[in-house]
């Protein structure tokens, strides 16, 4: 904004001073002060570029920080779990074992057992390969439970990260490419004021010119 300001007081003050003399070579260096103005311009942009590229890197540390503190956490959390669903599988096996043995110190104390008047758990209890697999598929679902729930978590963070770093990696692209298409239209601008004060001068030029001829 600085940079436009000088260059609006240097304009007025060169179209002024042209309109008074009219000196082709106020116009001439005028013209030689847009195109060090588009440089300058452009130099500006290249160096906010930069800098907002720089910003944006820390942002990604940032980010990056942040993710590796959240697998710390989840990897915490996991391992809590763990240590509570292999609590309740060794609770479970116990229960298992005790009530085995009672069952088996009840048919002692019974002269025979009528298997079709025992009830699913007993039958369960008493059927050993049943009871593995029904221990190990409970512990197999705990354990695929809480892995699917990290997982989703991980994911989540993760998709989350990457839109917001595409949505900001945008943003900038589009601001820079405005902001580029702007110093253009500005210089344009300029170029136009330049060649509107030459065009004004041939018009008068030639209106002498009909005036000489006509006397």
């Amino acid at each position: 904004v600085e940079i436009i300001q000088e260059f609006e007081a240097l304009k007025e003050s060169s179209i002024q001073e042209y309109n008074l003399e009219m000196d082709p070579r106020v116009l001439e260096d005028l013209s030689a002060e847009i195109k060090n103005l588009e440089g300058k311009l452009m130099d500006n942009e290249m160096l906010l570029a930069e800098q907002l590229g720089d910003l944006f890197e820390e942002f990604n540390i940032f980010l990056r920080k942040s993710k590796e503190q959240s697998n710390a956490k989840r990897s915490d959390f996991t391992l809590r779990i763990q240590e509570i669903v292999e609590g309740y599988q060794t609770k479970l096996q116990e229960f298992v074992d005790k009530e085995k043995d009672r069952i088996e110190e009840d048919e002692e104390d019974e002269d025979e057992v009528d298997e079709d008047e025992l009830d699913d758990m007993t039958k369960l209890l008493k059927n050993d390969e049943k009871l593995k697999e029904a221990i190990s598929g409970s512990h197999s679902m705990q354990k695929d439970f809480i892995d699917e729930l990290v997982g989703a978590h991980s994911r989540e963070e993760e998709a989350r990260i990457k839109k917001l770093q595409t949505q900001l990696q945008l943003e900038n692209y589009n601001k820079n490419r405005n902001r580029v298409a702007e110093i253009f239209d500005v210089v344009d601008l300029y170029r136009k004021v330049i060649k509107m004060c030459e065009m004004v001068d041939d018009d008068e030029d030639e209106e002498e010119e009909d005036d000489d001829s006509a006397t």
